[in-house]
């Protein structure tokens, strides 16, 4: 349940693909593009609706609107865009943490509205969240954090003390980008039952080989050094 009041100087980006590109660029079902995209398509859909009961504005950005080369240079100038509109605080978020419902929103506002940075952490050391005000946003050295590696939330923490902005951590998640994660997602209370069986739908013909190899993945060697999306996908 969302209390949160509008706030007309906190905006939300939500960063992401469409699904289309999304289900290219991540692969979690083996089962073919169609299902890959259908997958994510339900993932975006599903982000839309819990940002649309933050009443917050929201800000999407896509492979149609993202200005730049690399990711970090993406999600850099989707800030300044938006702190140029006038917003004094700005709220990113992505499409694969399905756990951002959770979140309490009027704690992630009062940080910034006290000056505050916010980090969501994702357990292979990502983000599926990051809350800058204005004067806390340096776009170049922003842009150049190691995004999409296991050195984001890290840095991330760096960058605040390097800027002397306190910040808050979120409850660490489990972001999706394999099969096992997805396994896991449907073992949460909080999906609902049509999201589960959609995803146990388009997951149905997965192959054993497939499963066994996603679930060697998630050693915590290797689940270290897998890549990941944060916060959102490119």
């Amino acid at each position: 349940m969302f209390l949160v009041q509008r706030t007309k100087n906190i905006a939300i980006i939500f960063f992401s693909l469409n699904a289309p590109q999304q289900g290219k660029a991540k692969k979690i079902l083996s089962t073919g593009l169609l299902r890959n995209e259908a997958l994510n398509s339900a993932f975006i859909n599903r982000t839309e609706k819990i940002l649309a009961k933050v009443g917050l504005p929201v800000f999407r950005f896509d492979e149609n609107n993202q200005k730049g080369n690399q990711f970090g240079e993406k999600l850099a100038n989707a800030y300044q865009e938006i702190f140029d509109l006038g917003y004094e605080s700005i709220i990113a978020v992505g499409n694969d943490s399905p756990e951002l419902i959770n979140a309490d929103w009027d704690q992630i506002q009062a940080h910034l509205i006290d000056g505050k940075s916010v980090i969501g952490p994702t357990l292979r050391g990502g983000t599926y969240l990051i809350g800058l005000s204005r004067q806390n946003f340096k776009r170049d050295k922003f842009a150049q954090l190691p995004w999409q590696t296991n050195l984001l939330f890290f840095q991330l923490q760096q960058y605040c003390k390097v800027n002397n902005s306190p910040y808050s951590v979120l409850r660490k998640v489990r972001d999706i980008n394999t099969y096992f994660d997805l396994k896991i997602l449907l073992g949460n209370k909080y999906l609902d039952s049509a999201m589960r069986k959609f995803i146990l739908l388009l997951s149905a013909i997965k192959q054993k080989l497939v499963l066994k190899k996603n679930l060697f993945i998630v050693s915590s060697a290797i689940l270290l050094e897998s890549p990941f999306r944060a916060p959102p996908s490119r």
